[in-house]
């Protein structure tokens, strides 16, 4: 059948694959954010990894680029080196802080940027510098903060050379050729300074900048006379060299609001070599990209002194600090940003693209949760009654008396910055708005099927108001939090503030679940945990409220004495067998399972030898996860099923190119059989359905 690019792997894979190692669990703890901060990666070029970036491809779709962009962050740190931290109007920093708080290891992070209708007005935001001694076509070269937001106005940057000596064949080199017993490292795009500084003879001296072409090999390699030309008969030099050095870029670059700096050296400045400064700004740097007007253009040191090295050379770190050059121009746009750009409305399954807004996870391959704290702002929390009124204290007999518990919330200061999203749920027309919003996050997690979504019951509502909101949803990819969590407020520089704020429980939640696969593994349901550091509930949930909630699938936040606690595990399917949220992960895992490791089948001729090989291997992994406690039984037999034999893969099935394996298995819970369908389509693609 040969070879090919397979569904849901990014590279071809070879017959042999099938010699591997048996099938093994893959992660589950991965969550994608979705929201809004001052800063991180944004409408960024697609560059493909592992391959020389095309300038001439990039300089030519300047505008077109990826809105949203997922990067993974292993760290809370390194989620503020890239997006900022507590400055942000927006709560995806704290959610983000209280997923790895809660124990949470990976996640990736989406920021939101509003999407302009002129892709030029896209990059009006973005600060940039003028750096002067490097020079592009006799002018400056211009650089560009990563992405839009004052922070950029922050940055300064400094750039220097260095030169390095060049040993050339003197005797055997002249103004039309120069000739070296070895390349030394020398390659096409290389600058090259070449000086003539004798002084006993000053009308021969020289110093120019001649970029490497190509090399020429001369002479016979087994006689041991091998060297090497460079020929500059079409434009000759002024006289004899005496002197060549090697000329290379140094740039600088801080961030004077937090300290981060980078630092880049050996940089070509022709945009034929692989180490070209536009080139690796746009790879490498997390602060600066190059401007498009130079992208393509040969780069030349500003010469101060043709025969003093030392004008040429440049501390790049003592120049920021003396002379720098200042950004300038970069805007935050929260005003602008809308529901609409949590969206991308041209995306459709299976596109190869990123998409825009959440969209742009659907090509993650290790994503298995999606929490979206700033979908809409809730702000100002208006004061309202509690879910459930006080027990009268009145009766009969005479008692202690008992302080009243006050039935308000605590007031939370509106961020005008995000008007665009605020949304009261209070009011008929936002709720069905929010409604909507997360009905189409719950139908992008049912078309991929790849990862569960986990919503926030909007704050405020009455009892009667969470029951309606709870029957516009049913989908095992989507579970459900409520209340609403109050955690300690943070300063830009870090430090707790005086009063709280309240966050998604979403957000928490997610920690929670990765933090309970690391420790006890997918099959343990992430609940009865405690939510550290959260001190407090945003409402109160009387304990016959819960008892209300949990059977529609709401995960409750309770407050017990030694903290806040998630009390529940469940999705919002009205279907028994998809209601517990470990089963539909335990699901979703054996399906990228055997979508990722079973990729081999499309290579191999459907005979009964393949038969037998998959179902050996599917049997194998299964009982991994039947000893591992995943499964109901006291028995293989009783806990699980694979078939792939003749009475799947009839003739017509054959030769339709298509081949059929059943699994089946009963999770702890429920103790139902739940039956995927796994089949190699006739495309070459392989699929799997619940059936």
């Amino acid at each position: 059948m040969g070879l090919g690019v397979l569904l849901g792997a990014p590279n071809i894979i070879s017959i042999m694959d099938r010699t591997q190692s048996s099938l093994g669990q893959v992660k589950m703890d991965v969550c994608a954010f979705v929201g809004v901060a001052p800063k991180g990666p944004s409408r960024r070029h697609h560059i493909a990894t592992g391959e020389q970036l095309d300038l001439q491809s990039i300089a030519d779709n300047w505008f077109v680029r990826d809105r949203t962009v997922a990067i993974k962050v292993s760290s809370w740190e390194q989620f503020r080196r890239l997006y900022g931290g507590f400055e942000s109007p927006g709560r995806l920093v704290y959610a983000v802080a209280n997923f790895f708080e809660q124990g949470g290891q990976e996640a990736y992070i989406c920021r939101i940027v509003h999407e302009y209708d002129d892709a030029v007005v896209n990059l009006d935001a973005v600060a940039s510098c003028m750096i002067e001694n490097l020079r592009a076509q006799g002018a400056g070269i211009g650089l560009n903060a990563k992405n839009e937001g004052i922070w950029g106005n922050q940055l300064s940057a400094a750039a220097g050379i260095s030169l390095t000596p060049v040993e050339f064949l003197t005797d055997n080199s002249d103004a039309s050729t120069i000739s070296f017993a070895s390349t030394q490292g020398l390659e096409s795009g290389c600058l090259l300074r070449i000086v003539n500084d004798d002084i006993t003879n000053p009308g021969s001296q020289f110093s120019e900048y001649r970029f490497i072409n190509q090399f020429k090999r001369q002479g016979d390699s087994v006689s041991a006379s091998e060297y090497w030309t460079l020929d500059f008969s079409t434009a000759p030099l002024p006289a004899v060299p005496k002197k060549i050095e090697l000329v290379e870029g140094q740039l600088s670059i801080i961030d004077n609001a937090t300290g981060i700096s980078e630092e880049f050296a050996n940089l070509a400045l022709s945009p034929s070599h692989p180490r070209f400064l536009g080139r690796v700004l746009l790879t490498e740097s997390n602060l600066v990209d190059p401007q498009r007007n130079w992208l393509l253009s040969e780069l030349y040191p500003q010469d101060l002194s043709p025969f003093n090295q030392n004008a040429h050379t440049l501390n790049s770190a003592t120049q920021l600090a003396i002379n720098p050059s200042l950004f300038s121009g970069g805007e935050d746009r929260y005003q602008d940003i809308s529901h609409a750009d949590f969206f991308d409305s041209r995306w459709v399954l299976g596109d190869e693209h990123f998409g825009s807004g959440v969209h742009c996870v659907s090509n993650l391959s290790d994503c298995s949760l999606m929490v979206v704290p700033d979908l809409y702002g809730p702000e100002p929390f208006e004061k309202v009654l509690h879910n459930e009124p006080p027990e009268p204290l009145s009766g009969a007999d005479f008692a202690p008396c008992i302080e009243q518990e006050t039935a308000t919330l605590e007031v939370e200061t509106a961020l005008p910055s995000l008007l665009k999203l605020r949304l009261d749920p209070q009011l008929p027309e936002d709720r069905d708005l929010i409604i909507s919003l997360q009905q189409g996050l719950v139908s992008f997690a049912k078309q991929l099927k790849e990862f569960v979504v986990l919503l926030d019951v909007p704050p405020t509502l009455t009892p009667q108001q969470i029951t309606q909101w709870r029957s516009k949803f049913n989908s095992e990819y989507c579970a459900a939090y409520h209340p609403w969590l109050k955690v300690n407020q943070y300063n830009p520089d870090g430090q707790i503030g005086s009063s709280p704020k309240i966050i998604n429980p979403s957000a928490v939640a997610a920690g929670v679940i990765a933090a309970s696969e690391l420790q006890h593994g997918l099959t343990h349901g992430p609940a009865n945990r405690l939510a550290k550091s959260v001190f407090s509930l945003q409402i109160k949930v009387s304990d016959k409220f819960h008892d209300q909630l949990h059977p529609l699938g709401i995960n409750v936040f309770v407050q017990q004495r030694d903290g806040i606690w998630l009390s529940g595990a469940r999705t919002v399917s009205q279907q028994r067998q998809w209601r517990q949220l470990s089963v539909v992960r335990l699901m979703v895992m054996l399906r990228r399972v055997l979508l990722q490791q079973m990729q081999w089948v499309v290579f191999e001729p459907n005979t009964p030898a393949l038969w037998l090989d998959v179902k050996f291997k599917l049997q194998s992994f299964l009982k991994q996860l039947f000893i591992a406690g995943a499964f109901k039984g006291n028995s293989p037999e009783q806990a699980y099923f694979v078939r792939c034999d003749e009475t799947l893969n009839s003739p017509q099935v054959v030769d339709s190119g298509r081949l059929v394996a059943h699994i089946g298995v009963a999770p702890a819970e429920p103790l139902e059989y739940l039956i995927l369908q796994f089949s190699r389509e006739a495309d070459g693609s392989l699929k799997m359905v619940s059936k």
